[in-house]
Parts: structure tokens; C-alpha cells; sequence
């Protein structure tokens, strides 16, 4: 499991020694491409620069230790398409937090439906890239319910969220991307302050409740960000290396 303090250790490293300790890494790793790829996942919320962070990432130097890099964004798409229970009522996914959430039972039905759909994901299009040494980038999640779940219009049943979570293959590592909420509601101003900022809780509420997490910072320049967490996933793939020799 990744230090708590990993990332808050990068923090206080300037642009110079970050590329050092990166070029440090990647010499440890010696250039060669890696045997096991490696899934991660991305969390934050709207606003935060997941999908400018996600392409960073793929076009960085962890390219050359993976045969290749794939992105997978928020559903596996293997039997849910995204407005299947929306009742052709005109849904806008661009502002999810508008609708109100479904009852009960809906609620529970969908949580299955997301069961099923994250289940066939991982091992139907997830896991062959993992087992073909590529380097899959993942957009929120299924965790992602449990820090939002009225973007889903799920009915909060937290433990049964939890118990899906458990049953379900994870990501090797997650990265939260973090920010204030005044910096976030300039970026995008779809939520409110109020909404926002009990948002920013409940992710990094994440970090306690899940393995191998990391939150970052980006405030800052995406290069910079990109960098920081290039440096926490080498550690991790570090870590992975010395534990299997």
C-alpha cells in the first residue's frame, strides 16, 4: 500500500527535483517495457481536469515502459449505455446533478445493472489490456457512486454500494484529483458553492476507504500534476517489482 504522505512529500519538491527523482525512477526500472500492466483509476469531480490529466499521463514517459496505453471513461459500455433507465426524458449528461434521484427500488436495480456492467468490463475489455502489458487509464469508476451518487440518481444505500465495491475487481492504484472549490467553480460552474464543496469532501473521503490511493493537488500546472503522479505510479510499479523478485 502507498504511503499516505507520498504525494504530500512531491508537494514540497520544485519542477527541477520532481524530473530528477522521475529520471531516478526510470533508470531503477531500466527502460525495459513492462511484463504486467497496470489499471488505474481516476476520481475528482467535474471540473477537476481528469480528462487533460488522463492525456498528460498517456502522452508522458510512462508510455515506454507499456506496450500501450488505453482510457476507458466512466462505463465499460459492454450492456449499459448510459441514458437506459432515463425514460427518453431529454437527459443532459453534461449536467447530471440538475435530475433528481430515483426511488428505492430503481435505485437498487441500477446498482445491479452497474454490478453486471463493471463486472463484464473488467473481465471482458479491462483485464486483456492488463494482461497484454497496457497501461489502462480509467475515468471515475465504479467507486465513483459513492462519493456522487446523485450524478448516477442513485438513491444513497451506502452500504450496499460498499458491499458492490468489495465484490467488484479494482484498479491497482487510485489517483484523486484534488482542488479548492473556488478555483473549481471558475473552471466550471455547474454546481454551487454548497454542492461543490460537500462533493470535494466525499472524494477525499475516498482516500481513507481505499487501497493504494493518492490524492494530488491540481491547482497547478497539469504538466506539473502529470509529473507528480507519473512519480507515485513508478513508485508503485517499483514497489510491485521489488515485492515479485
Amino acid at each position: 500500500m502507498l504511503r499516505n504522505n507520498f504525494s504530500a512529500n512531491l508537494e514540497v519538491m520544485g519542477p527541477i527535483q520532481l524530473k530528477q527523482e522521475l529520471q531516478e525512477k526510470l533508470k531503477l526500472l531500466g527502460g525495459k517495457p513492462m511484463r504486467d500492466g497496470l489499471v488505474i483509476g481516476i476520481l475528482g469531480r467535474d471540473g477537476c481536469g481528469k480528462s487533460t490529466f488522463i492525456n498528460e499521463i498517456a502522452a508522458g514517459p510512462l508510455g515506454s515502459l507499456f506496450k500501450n496505453t488505453v482510457t476507458f471513461k466512466k462505463m465499460p459500455a459492454i450492456l449499459y449505455k448510459g441514458a437506459i433507465l432515463n425514460k427518453n426524458e431529454g437527459y443532459h449528461f453534461s449536467k447530471p446533478h440538475q435530475y433528481k434521484e430515483r426511488g428505492i427500488l430503481a435505485s437498487f436495480l441500477k446498482l445491479n445493472l452497474l454490478l453486471i456492467e463493471f463486472m463484464l468490463g473488467y473481465w471482458l475489455k479491462v483485464y486483456p489490456f492488463k494482461a497484454k502489458s497496457h497501461l489502462v487509464l480509467y475515468d471515475r469508476y465504479f467507486v465513483d457512486v459513492l462519493a456522487d451518487p446523485l450524478r448516477y440518481r442513485i438513491k444513497g444505500n451506502k452500504f450496499y454500494i460498499k458491499l458492490i465495491h468489495h465484490i467488484l475487481p479494482k484498479p491497482d492504484l487510485w489517483i484523486i484529483l484534488d482542488l479548492p472549490t473556488e478555483v473549481l467553480l471558475q473552471r466550471k460552474q455547474e454546481l454551487n458553492f454548497e454542492m461543490a464543496e460537500k462533493l470535494r469532501y466525499e472524494y477525499l473521503n475516498l482516500h481513507r476507504f481505499l487501497s493504494n490511493c493518492t490524492v494530488i493537488n491540481n491547482e497547478q500546472d497539469m504538466k506539473q500534476t502529470a509529473q507528480q503522479a507519473t512519480a507515485v505510479i513508478l513508485d508503485h510499479v517499483l514497489q510491485s517489482k521489488t515485492t515479485l523478485n
